[in-house]
């Protein structure tokens, strides 16, 4: 149903290609590329810790090398500055006892992100509680 439903969103769109199902834990995605972005979207908060290097691994494999970003959209800590709401929330997503969970500071992920290559270049506050990382590939 979510594949179909991306599809939908970009059927009239020429720059979209279909959905595709993959695990973001892998570095390999079924796909090759090359492509102008990543978009992951309420992801990282629920993600392991290999799903959030699988996603930077994935990146680095199918995004254009000299202008290829990742966006990634959700509820973050900001140098160590979190929310009332996403305190509470973080404390939700942790009592669920799976590796990884948890409302993410953009500092642990920008160090996820050097792995492969990538700084951050915006964060953008999207609501109080949300917010919009995009990471470029370094230049060398």
């Amino acid at each position: 149903d979510a594949l179909r439903s991306i599809d939908a969103w970009c059927e009239d769109l020429s720059n979209c290609k279909a959905a595709v199902a993959l695990d973001a834990a892998s570095e390999t995605w079924p796909v090759a590329g090359p492509f102008t972005a990543v978009l992951a979207v309420d992801f990282l908060h629920v993600a392991s810790p290999g799903a959030k290097r699988g996603l930077f691994a994935g990146a680095d494999k199918v995004l254009a090398k000299s202008r290829g970003l990742v966006f990634l959209v959700g509820p973050f800590s900001i140098d160590g500055k979190i929310t009332d709401d996403n305190l509470a929330f973080d404390a939700i997503l942790k009592s669920k006892n799976e590796a990884g969970w948890g409302v993410p500071e953009a500092r642990d992920v920008d160090a996820y992100a050097a792995q492969y290559g990538f700084d951050r270049i915006a964060i953008e506050t999207l609501s109080p509680d949300y917010f919009a990382l995009v990471y470029a590939k370094c230049s060398t």
